[in-house]
């Protein structure tokens, strides 16, 4: 539910200062897409599947050499002590080329949150990862 009045927020935002360029606003069409390519990369992170996550990577990520195994070090941690088990309390902030996914990663006892940033490019009509870093909590 706090997603959604996030989205909702952040839509009400660019739309108000969209009316101040002539720029074309982003389409809420968008979001499921955005969600669905989030949660794909959930899964191949618990996954621990290397297929599914460079499938996810956009030319920029594969360039710079960081994908898969540096990103499951940076979930996992260097030395694989973090058990991550899913995304939680994530919020979209998107236009029409880039989105940034901020979220926390939680581990299988619930009680440990990391916070991280995921960005996301628009190539050939969809949403591929381009980068990630630690976010601010």
């Amino acid at each position: 539910m706090k997603s959604r009045r996030t989205i909702t927020a952040v839509l009400l935002a660019a739309a108000l200062l969209g009316g101040c360029r002539s720029e074309k606003l982003p389409s809420r069409d968008e979001i499921p897409l955005l969600r669905q390519q989030f949660f794909a990369l959930e899964q191949a992170l618990k996954q621990k599947s290397a297929a599914g996550i460079d499938s996810l990577a956009s030319t920029d990520l594969r360039a710079g050499g960081r994908i898969p195994d540096s990103l499951l070090a940076f979930v996992y941690g260097p030395a694989g002590e973090f058990g991550f088990t899913r995304f939680d309390d994530y919020t979209i902030f998107f236009n029409n080329e880039l989105a940034i996914i901020n979220c926390d990663l939680i581990d299988s006892s619930g009680a440990q949150r990391r916070p991280a940033r995921f960005d996301f490019r628009k190539q050939d009509d969809r949403w591929l990862l381009k980068s990630y870093q630690t976010a601010a909590p």
